[in-house]
């Protein structure tokens, strides 16, 4: 697990579900867009988590972050699992 050490800026969490007419399936996925200030960062999050994250965050706050770290099909995966307000 990493931890941001500076807080970052809440952007905004999204989240995409729908239907694959191509793949022929359901996909969910969300993601959470941060910025230190020069760039953006968009990382993935549990899609349930996005009610929760749009109620308690809004556009500007400044958060710590925890990201876990794991590698699937020869990628790494980057998932955020916890976002707190700075102090």
């Amino acid at each position: 697990m990493l931890k941001s050490e500076k807080p970052l800026v809440f952007i905004r969490a999204e989240r995409n579900q729908g239907y694959s007419e191509k793949k022929k399936r359901d996909y969910d996925f969300a993601t959470v867009t941060f910025s230190d200030g020069l760039e953006s960062l968009k990382m993935d999050i549990v899609p349930d988590l996005v009610p929760q994250y749009e109620q308690v965050f809004k556009k500007g706050d400044q958060v710590v972050i925890s990201v876990d770290v794991s590698v699937s099909n020869n990628r790494t995966v980057f998932l955020v699992n916890e976002i707190k307000k700075a102090s």
